[in-house]
């Protein structure tokens, strides 16, 4: 059920349907391949969990994050946010047992596995063409190539004589 007071204040903002555990589901915004919803205010784009909590219980601290208690990142009731470090957003997903399994690469949120890093840490191709194939930003290949990202895979492949080819060209 809507809070009054709440819907007075971020019903001018966003339009939601409330399900059976009065989270609050935004309808009215742009969904970001995360599952966050992207919103304008006062010329700043935010997300649309950060600005219901800004708006309700006021500033969030520097260093903070705005963590779901409900684990749905399109829900915006104030009542099912709370601030905290990342370190407590980490514990809380551990705690949930919501983190991705890092031996193959294919947690809840991960779209890449084992075999497909490989692939592309040792493949020819271009960051483009890669990320066209995989599903995922060119970004994200880059850092993979990089050793920034997946690194407890790709580190075994830094001797491979065909990276060793590509890296020398």
């Amino acid at each position: 059920m809507k809070d009054k007071s709440f819907d007075n204040i971020l019903g001018k903002i966003f339009k939601w349907s409330v399900d059976d555990n009065d989270c609050w589901n935004v309808t009215s915004h742009y969904k970001e391949k995360q599952g966050y919803h992207r919103v304008m205010y006062k010329t700043k784009q935010t997300r649309a969990h950060r600005l219901s909590y800004l708006l309700t219980k006021g500033d969030i601290k520097k260093g903070f994050v705005v963590m779901h208690l409900c684990d749905n990142r399109s829900y915006i009731n104030p009542n099912h946010l709370k601030a905290g470090t990342k370190k407590d957003n980490t514990q809380d997903m551990i705690k949930k047992n919501r983190q991705s399994d890092r031996s193959d690469r294919k947690g809840k949120m991960s779209k890449l596995n084992r075999q497909q890093v490989i692939d592309i840490y040792l493949s020819c191709k271009s960051s483009y063409q890669l990320s066209k194939k995989y599903n995922v930003t060119d970004v994200q290949i880059r850092r993979i190539r990089s050793g920034s990202r997946c690194s407890s895979i790709t580190n075994l492949y830094k001797n491979h004589k065909k990276r060793k080819k590509i890296v020398n060209k």
